[in-house]
């Protein structure tokens, strides 16, 4: 058990980091795992800076009084003894005993000062080595000062070995510094650690850094993690992890549906439309909309992207990545989500979430589960999905009527007069077979996902409907986007049947009724015919001055 009592918490700041580290300004863009940083106050520096770093230390498990009380009680405990041994120290930078205790005590100040909205935004993670939470190749660099070879009496030999490997695993870069061990000798366990990387096919490099507190601790150790092959999983995959009900065919009838009037003309087709095929050398800026950090724990990426604000995500992602966590939740044998209904609580940042589900009903016929979305600590998006036993011949096949369009030939890209584009709408690969996107009223579009929801993980049919059926309010606007906000505040989706293949159609119009509040309804299609319906709410206002335009 780690107790309060077990830990010496000393911190040190983020420009001691860069100078331990070597870290130039282009490491500190990438994605940073700090661990066992205790009371440091690199994460809440670089937080400031806009870099994204997480740090995990088991003290994260205490409160910020706790961790308050705790430093107070063995500050002066440490400067006494750093009194008593001088020459073991450089005293160039800092000059004096008196300096040192101002300059850790100002960065643990700043770390406590942040830690609460941090652990909050899932900065800090209550973890340690030799085992940690995150997924493989969650960080580009990791990060390990004083504690590895630092504690080599107390942490031993097969602590080192099991500590490397695991860094390997969850970075692609790992930096340790320093190489001494307590007392200032080198760490009998250095050349161990180094022998092992290579012969695990890393390359390891010992490099003088331009920091030197500890006298001789001007060394770090540089391993440059050779992963295993990571082969994107490609956008065109569809697994469906439960069973469902057989595709079910549309009807013949050669009309367009009479709810849904449509924008210019189309020429006829067939009631059954092609198979639509991928375009050829699409570009995206992107590999996924999400980042997997932990199982539940996820960094946005720049494709989540929307059109209200720079900092805020489109409606797509998100939504996709709480479907794609109730699918993964499951539910009765033989069933399938036939209802997902999702509400937003907030505008969703571009930042690090996490996702929580839980089974609020259960049942072998329906089952209901929720899934929530915090950031920073807070609700900004949930989820209720209905899980339904599905048993093919348990009734007669109804279908209405519904002539399903040809795919374009030629993609369009998702934009709108007097707004910028937005990583969004490139992450999606879009062909509008009847309106114009750049004119009011209703609109038909066919919709292909680029990338996976989360990296390297393979796109449902699920996930396919829900990453584009947000859009579903812009493809159909009744308003000018560059001089009227129409957002969705929530968002119904009821399915018959899962996609086949990957594109998804969206025959979409909105409403608009004069007190500002309005209705997106949507049917959804394939090339096989319809599949479900959508409907979302909408907050209609004219846009103010500085809004994202």
């Amino acid at each position: 058990m780690f107790t309060l009592d077990q830990i010496v918490p000393w911190g040190r700041s983020f420009d001691e980091y860069r100078r331990m580290f070597s870290l130039s300004d282009t490491d500190l863009q990438l994605n940073i795992l700090g661990c066992g940083d205790g009371p440091a106050g690199f994460n809440a520096e670089a937080t400031r800076r806009g870099d994204n770093v997480i740090s995990c230390d088991p003290i994260y498990q205490f409160t910020t009084v706790e961790l308050r009380g705790r430093i107070a009680a063995t500050y002066d405990q440490i400067l006494a003894q750093t009194r008593e041994n001088p020459d073991d120290f450089v005293w160039t930078t800092i000059t004096s005993v008196e300096e040192l205790g101002r300059v850790r005590m100002e960065a643990m100040r700043t770390f406590l000062d942040d830690f609460d909205a941090g652990k909050a935004e899932g900065r800090y993670v209550d973890a340690g080595l030799p085992s940690l939470p995150f997924t493989d190749a969650a960080f580009e660099l990791a990060l390990c000062s004083h504690f590895l070879f630092l504690y080599s009496e107390q942490l031993g030999e097969d602590f080192h070995r099991s500590a490397i490997t695991e860094l390997c695993r969850v970075a692609r870069e790992v930096r340790i510094f320093p190489l001494l061990a307590l007392g200032g000798k080198p760490s009998p366990y250095v050349n161990l650690v180094a022998d092992q990387a290579r012969a695990a096919g890393h390359d390891v490099v010992i490099e003088r850094v331009p920091y030197e507190f500890q006298r001789g601790g001007n060394e770090m150790m540089r391993v440059r993690a050779h992963l295993a092959a990571r082969t994107p999983v490609p956008a065109t995959r569809v697994t469906e992890p439960v069973a469902s009900v057989a595709p079910r065919k549309s009807k013949t009838a050669p009309v367009p549906p009479p709810e849904l009037p449509r924008r210019g003309t189309r020429e006829s087709s067939p009631a059954r439309g092609p198979k639509p095929q991928p375009a050829a050398g699409t570009e995206v800026q992107e590999a996924a909309f999400y980042a997997p950090v932990t199982s539940s724990l996820f960094r946005a990426l720049p494709a989540t992207t929307g059109p209200w604000d720079r900092t805020q995500q489109h409606g797509g992602p998100p939504i996709a990545l709480l479907g794609r966590a109730l699918e993964r939740l499951g539910g009765p044998a033989g069933s399938r989500i036939a209802r997902i209904a999702f509400d937003f609580y907030s505008p969703v940042p571009v930042s690090l979430v996490s996702v929580e589900t839980a089974v609020v009903r259960p049942g072998r016929k329906l089952q209901i589960s929720d899934a929530t979305l915090r950031a920073a600590g807070r609700v900004v998006l949930r989820a209720t999905a209905a899980h339904v036993l599905a048993e093919t011949g348990r009734s007669p096949a109804v279908d209405q009527p519904f002539e399903v369009p040809p795919l374009p030939a030629a993609e369009t890209r998702l934009s709108f007069p007097g707004i910028q584009r937005f990583e969004y709408a490139d992450a999606i690969e879009w062909r509008v077979a009847e309106g114009d996107l750049g004119q009011p009223g209703p609109a038909t579009v066919w919709a292909r996902c680029r990338m996976p929801i989360v990296r390297d993980s393979a796109l449902t049919g699920l996930e396919r409907v829900l990453a584009v059926v947000d859009a579903a309010n812009g493809i159909s606007a009744e308003l000018p986007i560059s001089a009227w906000m129409f957002v969705p505040i929530d968002l119904m989706v009821t399915l018959l049947r899962l996609p086949e293949g990957e594109w998804v159609g969206m025959s979409s119009r909105s409403t608009i009724a004069a007190d500002g509040i309005g209705a997106t309804e949507t049917v959804l299609f394939d090339a096989e015919g319809p599949l479900g319906r959508a409907l979302q709410t909408l907050y209609v206002a004219p846009r103010k001055p500085g809004d994202f335009v």
